[in-house]
């Protein structure tokens, strides 16, 4: 049996796009499931709500008695998504919102004895995203050990809820899993990015064409909360291939001709490395948007 069979799970940020999805798919597996939500969020209709703000630490510790005593002795999970998701103005709410919401609730896990956590992060935590234009990838393909170089407020949020995640495991010995994920999106959304990856590919070279499907986002999030996670790592997920119908290759050329690569691009692969999260569940997301693939992209 996994070590997550059957587990409780507590999804932060469960009135999100993601979470939500989250939700939907542990209700389909008839999990014990807590969803925590801002207090003026609507209800996602599913699992045992849990209403506050989780920048309160009273607010975490509720979440997480909640989901310890629904569990009855069961393995315990937290799926944490709850995070303001693009730089804000001023830089310093989007800052203290993530980093604090993360050390709320992952040092609440910690104390009450939860088993595992996993963690929504970004690729925006290596600094690229939302950088300088002259920052560039030290190589390709980015991989989970690429040195950090952050220097906007989200990124930076990112990149501290890592070392905050990392410290909780050495504090209470929690094992959690920080999840980089690239632009997400399903319908409309993705097909908007689609089209700004035909018209100006350019403009994509920071977050280097990746992406990823909302449900496959949900999917993989459930996947590594029944994992058996090991310490503390951090995992780059992204869909297979890139945004864009120029090969990649070529792509590199044209716009990071400068950076050096690890190995031979083929075809459209997205120059993402995707080999720990392959290793950890022995699979990768699957949906992508090329020919064949519209109805499961949701397009």
């Amino acid at each position: 049996m996994d070590p997550g069979a059957g587990a409780a799970i507590l999804v932060t940020g469960a009135a999100g796009t993601i979470g939500r999805r989250v939700i939907a798919s542990l209700e389909s597996i008839d999990r014990d499931v807590v969803a925590l939500i801002g207090s003026e969020d609507a209800d996602p209709g599913r699992g045992h709500v849990v209403r506050g703000d989780l920048l309160e630490p009273g607010t975490a510790r509720r979440a997480v008695e909640a989901l310890v005593a629904r569990a009855d002795g069961r393995p315990t999970a937290i799926i944490h998504l709850a995070a303001i998701p693009h730089p804000t103005n001023p830089p310093v709410r989007g800052f203290a919102n993530n980093t604090a919401a993360a050390f709320n609730i992952l040092d609440a896990a910690g104390e009450l004895g939860v088993d595992r956590a996993v963690v929504a992060s970004s690729m925006a935590a290596v600094g690229l995203a939302f950088g300088p234009p002259e920052l560039r990838p030290h190589y390709l393909p980015i991989d989970e050990d690429h040195p950090t170089l952050v220097a906007d407020s989200y990124g930076l949020s990112k990149a501290v809820t890592e070392t905050v995640a990392e410290s909780m495991h050495r504090r209470w010995g929690t094992a959690v899993c920080a999840v980089r994920f690239p632009f997400v999106a399903a319908g409309e959304r993705l097909a908007k990015r689609l089209s700004e990856a035909r018209s100006a590919p350019e403009s994509l070279r920071a977050e280097v064409w990746s992406y990823l499907h909302t449900e496959d986002a949900a999917e993989y999030l459930v996947r590594l909360a029944d994992a058996d996670l090991q310490g503390f790592q951090i995992v780059n997920i992204a869909a297979p291939d890139t945004l864009s119908e120029v090969p990649t290759a070529d792509l590199i050329g044209r716009f990071l001709p400068e950076v050096a690569r690890g190995r031979t691009f083929v075809g459209h692969e997205v120059p993402l490395d995707l080999g720990r999260l392959e290793r950890l569940l022995g699979a990768r997301p699957a949906r992508t948007w090329r020919t064949g693939h519209e109805e499961a992209m949701g397009m």
